[in-house]
């Protein structure tokens, strides 16, 4: 049996359906970190936001100080389109690791020579031979 032509009340009563039923994004979780914190991405079918919204879910949700790698991070801020790879995020890590032990080394050798410097600094500025404006009788009796 063939159906006839869609009426108006029909289309107004579809339409009204589709206006009034829930429309709930599509969320996808794109990776995550070696901290263990997840990653999503929500698309949104039927709304006027342009962007994707980017988001994550922290292991440890009390921690409002934790940190996030650089990659995640340029990637949640919308500097990169793609998210990063297992094999980035691991390469970064490994290299913020190398740089704190060189820090750590660089630390240790110039430590003695720091804090001998700010002792000779600290003496020097009390006396008034190698001050290089200068100093007026007057104003003495003030400080």
């Amino acid at each position: 049996m063939v159906r006839k032509e869609k009426g108006l009340f029909r289309m107004m009563f579809y339409e009204f359906i589709e206006y009034i039923k829930p429309n709930f994004p599509k969320t996808t979780c794109v990776g995550t970190d070696h901290f263990g914190t997840k990653y999503y991405e929500t698309i949104n079918s039927k709304s006027t936001m342009k962007k994707i919204r980017r988001y994550f879910t922290p292991l440890n949700k009390t921690d409002f100080e934790q940190e996030l790698p650089a990659e995640w991070e340029a990637w949640l801020r919308y500097r990169r389109k793609i998210p990063p790879t297992e094999k980035e995020v691991n390469d970064g890590y490994q290299m913020i690791l190398t740089k704190r032990k060189n820090a750590a080394k660089l630390n240790a050798t110039f430590s003695n020579y720091l804090s001998d410097s700010k002792s000779n600094k600290d003496q020097s500025s009390t006396t008034h031979a190698n001050l290089k404006y200068p100093v007026y009788e007057d104003y003495k009796k003030y400080s």
